[in-house]
């Protein structure tokens, strides 16, 4: 379980641009990771050597995109009703990857618990899952938020969320440990959905592992719907913004 960090100078909110555990890939409570990266080793241990790493060279994760400089970054859509429950969102910079590589490993603990390996085995592990998921958003949602969200002056979790098409992905999102069961991830996602809304998107998506139906549970409570997937161990849930299709018909009456 990562500790909670002290807030981190601030940068400005520059970029024009879920409720136990963690939230990774679009799950909440729990380990939920990215389809592509979250699976654990097959049955026989942990060989950081067999994983195609060398133990004395640490890991590191690639930098964070400059996200001030990234093209059609419009303004983070209104954050009032989250500041009203003390949560702020900034974007990450490389000083957060830290407390980025703390939380992934902490939203895993429970799951690493149960397998018969050292501290120093499960530590590793986690750090390269950490690692490899990191490099397959940034390949593949270079151009999203990656956003720090703060709760009451401290680290709380991440968001990162990709608005380059017209259907908006909840890539991840991660909550503290620590600062489980106030709503936080629940606050996180309905702000998601009226960004959507205010922003035009058609739909929002996220994949969600199978066994963690807690989180389902809570995506179904928010409007978010199964839909087809090619990921055995992730189901994809989707979005759409009936409220406001409705409003745009009675308009065009």
């Amino acid at each position: 379980m990562p500790a909670s960090f002290p807030l981190a100078p601030s940068p400005t909110d520059r970029k024009t641009s879920s409720d136990r555990g963690a939230v990774s890939a679009g799950g909440l409570a729990g380990r939920t990771g990215s389809p592509d990266h979250d699976a654990l080793p097959a049955k026989g241990g942990f060989s950081d050597r067999n994983a195609g790493h060398d133990p004395g060279t640490p890991y590191e994760p690639a930098a964070l995109p400059n996200q001030a400089a990234l093209p059609d970054q419009a303004a983070l859509p209104d954050r009032e009703a989250l500041r009203r429950i003390g949560v702020t969102l900034r974007c990450a910079v490389d000083a957060d990857l830290a407390f980025l590589r703390a939380l992934y490993i902490g939203t895993r603990a429970d799951e690493l618990a149960r397998l018969a390996w050292t501290d120093a085995e499960k530590t590793a592990f986690g750090e390269r899952q950490f690692v490899l998921q990191h490099r397959h958003f940034l390949a593949h949602h270079g151009g999203g938020d990656f956003l720090i969200v703060q709760y009451r002056g401290q680290w709380a979790g991440r968001l990162y969320l990709d608005r380059t098409s017209s259907m908006w992905r909840i890539v991840d999102i991660a909550i503290d440990p620590g600062l489980q069961c106030r709503g936080l991830g629940r606050a996180l996602l309905r702000w998601v959905q009226h960004a959507a809304r205010r922003g035009g998107a058609e739909d929002v998506d996220l994949h969600v592992a199978r066994d963690n139906s807690r989180a389902a549970r809570l995506y179904t409570a928010l409007g978010f719907v199964e839909a087809i997937t090619a990921y055995p161990t992730h189901r994809r849930m989707l979005w759409r913004d009936v409220r406001g299709r409705q409003t745009e018909r009675s308009h065009a009456k």
